[in-house]
């Protein structure tokens, strides 16, 4: 197949796995220090990445390419830097492969488009139209201030035809459902701590299947119009879906939507670890807070974003819907054996 039309997700997010690895090794990380200041800070950071990069479900029976890693790395407290970072790398590879084989394997003929990758809040504009309240403007008040009220008679509403999404920075060729499940996992919140509240804002299982039936009622119109304009139409996955009841159709995108939220869990997870290496310098990290306080969202901590802290929420959570969803394919197993 043409590497154009390829999913970027894979490359994508291998390619900050291999950039936090070169970072990891550099050895200007900490080259200013004195031996004892120097061990001081390894340890911190190690503590740290080890911590916001290994640490799964303590009940978590789902993983079959890091157990091992966690359970050695944090038997140690204080593992030397280059076996931590090697450690780490590993495991983020590792959980890579696992989720591509998931995805290659469930869903091969998943639809390939081109895609935001980033759409949240901040990235979404509503055009606003000011309009009058249906009030008689005329009505005097017992002020007599006819005009002056007039003139407040105003307020702003969303006009719903015209929406625009900026900040196409992560575009690309992508899955269509991992755009889906991203949106989804954006309407948590997060973006003023990096602690996006995932277990009280993700939309419930009935809305995402609504919007998801709209999802492919406008598809399938914007389809329909390209045909009758003798436009060529090609959308990877897509094929024989007319044939299909729509019910079917929904079904097995939310089941997509559902592994692909994992992927932007994962995706944003190693992002955040990344530009939170970058924030690094001889041995240290430049802004306050460095201590475990600022890792595990203490209070004080809170009043600002957070690189490492976002990275950590994000892979926590994946490995919360890892074991839903392996739990979730074990019991259909059952059933159906």
């Amino acid at each position: 197949s043409n590497k154009d039309d390829e999913p970027s997700l894979w490359k994508v997010t291998q390619g900050w796995i291999d950039e936090l690895s070169a970072h990891f090794a550099n050895p200007k990380l900490f080259q200013h220090y004195s031996n004892e200041t120097k061990d001081n800070d390894v340890e911190l950071l190690t503590k740290l990445f080890l911590r916001a990069t290994l640490l799964q479900n303590d009940h978590s029976t789902t993983s079959t390419t890091a157990t091992s890693t966690s359970t050695s790395a944090t038997s140690d407290p204080t593992p030397a830097w280059d076996k931590a970072s090697q450690q780490i790398i590993q495991h983020l590879s590792n959980e890579l492969s696992w989720l591509k084989t998931q995805v290659e394997h469930q869903f091969p003929n998943a639809p390939i488009v081109f895609c935001h990758n980033d759409v949240n809040a901040a990235n979404i504009l509503l055009h606003t139209t000011v309009v009058d309240v249906a009030e008689d403007p005329t009505e005097e008040d017992g002020d007599n201030n006819t005009q002056q009220k007039s003139q407040h008679n105003h307020h702003s509403r969303y006009n719903d035809q015209s929406v625009a999404i900026i900040d196409y920075e992560y575009g690309s060729v992508n899955y269509a459902m991992f755009d889906v499940a991203n949106f989804n996992c954006e309407h948590c919140g997060g973006l003023d701590s990096g602690v996006p509240n995932y277990a009280e804002l993700m939309p419930s299982e009935m809305r995402k299947r609504m919007f998801l039936k709209e999802y492919v009622r406008e598809r399938d119109l914007m389809l329909a119009s390209k045909k009758q304009k003798g436009e060529l139409v090609a959308v990877n996955g897509a094929k024989e879906e007319d044939d299909r009841e729509e019910d079917e159709i929904i079904t097995n995108l939310s089941s997509q939507v559902e592994l692909f939220e994992l992927a932007s869990h994962f995706y944003w997870g190693t992002w955040g670890i990344l530009q939170s290496t970058l924030e690094v310098m001889d041995g240290t990290f430049v802004t306050p807070n460095i201590a475990i306080e600022r890792l595990e969202g203490k209070a004080e901590t809170m009043n600002s974003w957070d690189n490492l802290r976002y990275g950590k929420t994000r892979l926590e959570w994946y490995w919360i819907c890892k074991e839903r969803v392996v739990l979730a394919a074990k019991k259909e197993k059952e059933e159906d054996g």
